[in-house]
């Protein structure tokens, strides 16, 4: 049982260095600790679990640890592949979101 989550950067999907595909979300378990309380969450990957409706038009906002006050980029598509939610996100030119993106990059 995998209990670690990783993030998987494929090739660039475009000839922009800015844009990346990899796995957003998958329904490997993944133990969490909340106060007092340890328990595995699983994800369900499914058309009928996403919204799609939001995540295709290439306005979802992609976020830094999920703060809205911190978007590094946005999400250009969304699809599901191998039962993952697999996304392709074209990071934002300013400084910060390239820092981000170069740590991605570098592993």
């Amino acid at each position: 049982m995998n209990l670690k989550r990783s993030l998987e950067i494929q090739t660039p999907v475009e000839t922009t260095e800015n844009v990346l595909q990899f796995s957003l979300a998958s329904s490997a378990p993944y133990l969490r600790s909340e106060d007092e309380n340890t328990y595995y969450e699983v994800l369900t990957i499914s058309e009928d679990a996403i919204n799609f409706e939001r995540l295709v038009d290439g306005k979802s906002p992609f976020l830094f640890e999920h703060d809205t006050n911190k978007q590094i980029g946005v999400i250009e598509k969304a699809f599901i592949e191998d039962d993952k939610l697999q996304v392709i996100v074209r990071f934002s030119e300013n400084t910060f979101a390239q820092e981000v993106l170069k740590d991605i990059k570098s592993g």
